[in-house]
């Protein structure tokens, strides 16, 4: 071969790099006989044409990722879901973009608190010994006081102290599958970010779309972590349907703010571990076969004809104030539900 087609040589990529991709060229196409000897399409495509095998796999990386886009808009929950449409479809601006994405991932933090704090709570553990870690080296005794708290590190440090005394009395949390090291550093890194561009002087859209970027790459990769969140469901119990065990409820996945009904089949276990979250004024979670309350971190409200869920952010002057998704307004909840969720999760600290 002349030094000048050498030049042009295309690179190939290393088969092992992309074992998914592969399985689904060999499922897509028949084996390659060559002299009695069968070879796979994924290894001979690499082989003979790399160019072409790196134009596939860009391809197919594409449509992952198209794939993946629309199961954050239509799969996961409302508040994550919502928020995460309109960074990617509904913004005016890149500052409004940026922010959009900011409550995409304050959403997440929140939702992922309210399921270890409620997993916890259900399975009638106590708080009593756990820690609330601030860093990696840093921790302190959690209190109550910490779960009333403003800030998003203390939900994040509840969370790891959380799932970290659990492991320490053998317990297996559910949640923990979900919640891992990895994600508990991606939450803080974002928190960071956050804090960074939160606190500055305007942002001109120049400055403000380079933030966008490089945070919605770290919030994508963060979302492929928790991608069971697609899974589960949020839901406010409504009504029996045709028998007992299956119950009707207003759903709070996908972006869509307009209330949509769903119905649930439990079996016996299920109902009598999970009866006392059937109530119109519980939010409630389930995540693999396990089905438990996550109020009062999340509630809801009425907006016209519509349920809107908010999360808990502060108890200011004996207000229980919550930030309502798409909203900008924190409002306080009055009802005597909240103040009655918040006395028992009191109860678990001493």
């Amino acid at each position: 071969m002349s030094k000048r087609n050498e030049s042009f040589k295309i690179e190939r990529i290393p088969l092992e790099d992309n074992p998914d991709f592969n399985a689904y060229l060999d499922q897509q196409y028949d084996p390659v006989e060559i002299e009695g000897g069968q070879y796979k399409p994924s290894e001979v495509l690499n082989a003979v044409d790399p160019d072409a095998y790196r134009s596939a796999l860009e391809e197919y990386r594409n449509h992952q990722a198209e794939q993946f886009q629309h199961a954050i808009f239509d799969e996961f929950p409302n508040p994550i879901a919502y928020n995460y449409y309109k960074a990617m479809r509904g913004y005016e601006n890149e500052r409004q973009r940026l922010d959009c994405l900011r409550d995409a991932w304050e959403a997440l933090i929140y939702l992922l608190y309210a399921i270890v704090v409620g997993e916890f709570r259900s399975l009638g553990l106590t708080f009593d010994g756990a820690k609330v870690f601030t860093g990696p080296t840093q921790q302190k005794p959690l209190h109550f006081e910490h779960f009333m708290s403003d800030k998003i590190n203390d939900k994040i440090g509840i969370m790891e102290g959380l799932l970290r005394q659990a492991a320490d009395q053998g317990v297996k949390l559910v949640c923990a599958d979900l919640v891992k090291d990895d994600v508990l550093t991606a939450l803080r890194e974002l928190n960071r970010k956050r804090n960074g561009f939160s606190h500055s002087s305007a942002l001109s859209e120049r400055e403000a779309q380079d933030q966008f970027i490089s945070s919605a790459e770290i919030f994508l990769a963060l979302l492929r972590r928790v991608a069971d969140l697609q899974s589960i469901r949020l839901f406010r119990y409504q009504r029996s349907a045709s028998h007992a065990l299956e119950c009707r409820f207003e759903d709070f996945s996908g972006h869509a703010t307009t209330r949509k009904f769903n119905t649930l089949t439990l079996n016996t276990a299920q109902f009598q571990k999970c009866a006392k979250y059937l109530n119109p004024d519980t939010i409630v979670i389930k995540i693999g076969e396990s089905i438990y309350g996550v109020s009062p971190i999340v509630y809801f409200v009425q907006r016209g004809g519509d349920s809107r869920l908010c999360f808990y952010k502060q108890n200011r002057n004996g207000q229980y104030l919550y930030s309502v998704v798409g909203e900008s307004e924190q409002v306080p909840i009055l009802e005597k539900t909240i103040a009655d969720q918040f006395a028992a999760l009191r109860e678990l600290c001493h």
